[in-house]
């Protein structure tokens, strides 16, 4: 789970990722693309409407909020459990 910076909004990690507002009891968005599980999720502290999730085919992807649409995927080498962004960037 993954609270938004700047908007009442949270992302979960599960099966797909799902953004979610307290005001609803279903989810607002689902993002998935192509993993068993998403087992991280993570929003950018800079650009806070693109997010981060790593799944358990070892793969880190970038998705947009306001497109609603996946950015990018990258498979990694090893496993990835956890996301942090540079502050710096």
């Amino acid at each position: 789970v993954d609270c938004h910076w700047a908007k009442n909004c949270h992302a979960t990690a599960g099966s797909a990722v799902e953004l979610w507002t307290s005001e609803r009891s279903e989810p607002t968005a689902t993002f998935s693309w192509g993993v068993d599980t998403v087992i991280s999720v993570r929003f950018n502290p800079v650009e806070p409407d693109v997010f981060a999730s790593c799944g358990s085919d070892r793969s880190v992807a970038l998705y947009d909020v306001r497109t609603q649409t996946p950015i990018r995927k990258l498979v990694m080498q090893n496993k990835c459990t956890k996301l942090c962004w540079n502050p710096m960037e």
